[in-house]
């Protein structure tokens, strides 16, 4: 079993979603909020996993293990150009799934 801890930060833009926020700060997301909205960014994620499987990986070394972008490169076995592609697009995929939700 792999654990995974969450980096927090500050949010500097937010959305709400429903009881809760979805924060972007730079190149990281957090999520704060009820466990309801827990289980919508599980559900927004395994989305991501079903479309874009190597961008879902990238969020789960990111987000949970709390990989650099160097690091993630290297796990992946890709350039950190890709990586940072791919984060920008994973962040912005997942931050429109959220909002959606949070509107629904």
């Amino acid at each position: 079993m792999i654990r995974y801890r969450a980096r927090w930060v500050v949010p500097i833009a937010s959305t709400p979603i429903a009881d809760g926020v979805v924060a972007v700060e730079g190149d990281r997301i957090a999520f704060v909020g009820p466990a309801d909205d827990v289980v919508a960014l599980d559900d927004a994620l395994a989305r991501l996993a079903q479309k874009h499987p190597e961008k879902a990986e990238l969020v789960k070394l990111r987000y949970f293990a709390g990989l650099t972008v160097n690091e993630a490169a290297e796990v992946l076995g890709v350039s950190t150009s890709t990586v940072d592609r791919n984060w920008s697009y994973a962040r912005a995929w997942l931050f429109r799934e959220l909002s959606r939700e949070g509107e629904a």
